[in-house]
């Protein structure tokens, strides 16, 4: 028994998809969330180290049958910060080859089936990453709403609110978006706002929640709103150029549409696809833990 794994984890859980290689026998697992900015590194640690031992458990297998992990986490940013983590990791489990990248990563795979292309991840923040048939990788953005995240759920829901309260006090155009606030939030007065924000215990996911409004309104034909959706589809392509720049310009790599923010039917997922009318774009299929394993494979063969 020769066993595999992907693992995908953020700030709402983390899946471990285990294969293995001789049967093609897979066990899909749940785990608590690993993103390290939430639960900090010893935990998203142990996290990583129990999800393996419960899929060890699953096959009746050893640690020894273990070949390769690839661990695609939220929070690791850094060649430094994924180094350390895959060297604690060897430490429980010095037989198989392990990495640790960022969570983008898996979904990158699990788009372009384990091949070249680029991903463009629109959510609560936002990223772009690629990889050349070189090998190359490359990337934009993902810096978190203090210092980026253009496009992203937080960014629409901000400028959405600030655009709601500057309607209220007459320093703005006139748009919808205050009455969609005010029934969102349950608020009356603008000050209202200061708890609900300031006072929220995740107030990024807070702001971004905003969003799904703020696309609404834009496909309701509010000015304002489509003002808001119209900058954030710019800034998206901007991720995109950044990526297909970096990577000396492969046009012909597939690029992956994935995020919450991209459902089908709305108006930004609807702008993109007009825009980029000339790319070759493809949305997200699979679950980001399966371009994990697909990881996880490439690296048990290379």
């Amino acid at each position: 028994m020769e066993i595999v794994v992907g693992i995908d984890g953020g700030g709402t859980k983390t899946d471990a998809l285990f294969m293995d290689v001789e049967t093609q026998k897979k066990v899909k697992i749940t785990g608590e969330p690993s993103r390290s900015s939430a639960v900090g590194w010893d935990s998203s640690h142990q996290v990583i180290i129990s999800l393996i031992d419960r899929g060890l458990q699953a096959f009746n297998a050893t640690a020894e049958q273990l070949r390769s992990v690839s661990a695609c986490l939220s929070g690791v940013d850094s060649p430094s910060q994924g180094e350390w983590l895959t060297n604690e990791l060897q430490k429980v489990f010095p037989s198989p080859k392990i990495e640790v990248k960022n969570d983008a990563f898996a979904v990158l795979s699990a788009g372009t089936d384990g091949q070249p292309g680029i991903v463009l991840i629109l959510g609560t923040g936002s990223i772009a990453l690629g990889e050349s048939k070189s090998g190359q990788v490359a990337r934009a953005g993902g810096w978190g709403n203090l210092i980026g995240d253009e496009g992203s759920g937080y960014d629409i829901g901000r400028k959405g609110i600030v655009a709601a309260i500057q309607s209220f006090e007459k320093r703005g155009e006139t748009t919808m978006l205050w009455e969609q606030a005010c029934d969102m939030f349950s608020v009356d007065e603008p000050e209202d706002f200061i708890s609900i924000i300031y006072g929220a215990s995740h107030p990024v996911s807070t702001i971004a929640s905003f969003a799904p409004i703020v696309l609404q309104c834009a496909d309701a034909t509010d000015n304002i709103a489509k003002q808001i959706v119209h900058q954030a589809v710019k800034d998206a392509f901007a991720l995109v150029r950044s990526v297909q720049q970096q990577l000396n310009d492969e046009k012909d790599l597939p690029i992956v549409l994935a995020g919450g923010l991209l459902s089908t039917g709305n108006s930004l997922l609807t702008e993109v696809q007009r825009v980029g009318q000339h790319l070759p774009f493809q949305m997200l299929a699979a679950e980001p833990v399966e371009g994990a394993l697909l990881r996880a494979i490439r690296k048990y063969t290379s």
